[in-house]
């Protein structure tokens, strides 16, 4: 039988990842519109390493619940590991622009 505890730390494992997924998009889009703002806060190869670096960790981070997925629930921690496995992709493709474009222009 689950438990409460155990119901809970499953609803974390599907959450986290989409949770991690919305901070690294507003992250991405923040640094971005500070590089390319008129006043040019930094420039675009800081803007790449940056991104890179967050977007690595994001990565790791959303892909915890496959490692630690195991729970009571059979369905919830499948839902926890097709939650990482759908953020992790996100938050991929979420790089991608800053990755192939040159330049803000």
């Amino acid at each position: 039988m689950n438990t409460r505890a155990d119901l809970c730390r499953q609803a974390r494992a599907i959450a986290a990842p989409v949770t991690i997924w919305a901070m690294h998009f507003v992250l991405v889009y923040a640094l971005f519109s500070a590089a390319c703002a008129p006043r040019m806060l930094m420039d675009f190869a800081t803007l790449r390493i940056v991104v890179v670096v967050m977007t690595a960790l994001a990565a790791v981070l959303a892909l915890l619940p496959l490692v630690t997925g195991h729970g009571a629930e059979p369905d919830l921690a499948r839902a926890a590991r097709w939650s990482g496995i759908i953020a992790t992709l996100a938050i991929l493709l979420q790089a991608l622009p800053v990755l192939l474009w040159q330049s803000c222009g």
